[in-house]
């Protein structure tokens, strides 16, 4: 499962319910991150539809923006809090998105309830969880093994810029 990144423009293509139905797909991509509200680019829609006198607009396609954030006639508002926060948390915020599939009001509530590490990381990690784990491998015993795959199995895998990492979420 590979999640997006902070650092990646949430974008849609806005058209018209009309528009469609007529036939043709005229519309713009627009990057969220130019508007400070959903009212503000509620009202880039407007303008870029002005030729109709009521515009029902149709989010047509969307990018780099959570499924269960967005549909084709509606776009949560909480979007833009995500947008506001620092791209370490949005990463966070996106990675818990990826694994559990939730919506934006349980992803900005919540993120915090997961830990996750990289997956390279994985000896370190299960060694500071379960210290006792050095202890048994200065034994040297020949019929221990101790498999960063066994501990990593439990997790669920998320790929963020080329890096893999495991997460857990409560």
């Amino acid at each position: 499962m590979e999640a997006m990144t902070a650092t990646e423009t949430m974008s849609i293509y806005v058209g018209t319910y009309h528009k469609y139905n007529c036939g043709s797909i005229a519309g713009k991509w627009l990057d969220l991150s130019d508007y400070d509200s959903k009212d503000e680019f509620y009202e880039a829609c407007k303008e870029l539809h002005s030729d109709e006198s009521d515009p029902e607009f149709m989010f047509q396609d969307y990018e780099n923006i959570p499924e269960s954030w967005v549909n084709e006639s509606w776009i949560s508002e909480k979007v833009w809090d995500f947008l506001e926060l620092e791209d370490y948390i949005k990463e966070q915020v996106l990675i818990y998105q990826s694994v559990t599939g939730h919506g934006i009001d349980d992803c900005l509530e919540n993120y915090e309830n997961m830990t996750y590490f990289d997956i390279t990381d994985a000896y370190d990690e299960m060694v500071s969880r379960y210290p006792q784990i050095k202890e048994i491998e200065e034994m040297n015993l020949d019929f221990v093994t101790i498999s960063e795959r066994e501990f990593t199995d439990g997790y669920s895998k998320v790929e963020v810029n080329g890096t893999t990492y495991c997460v857990e979420t409560w």
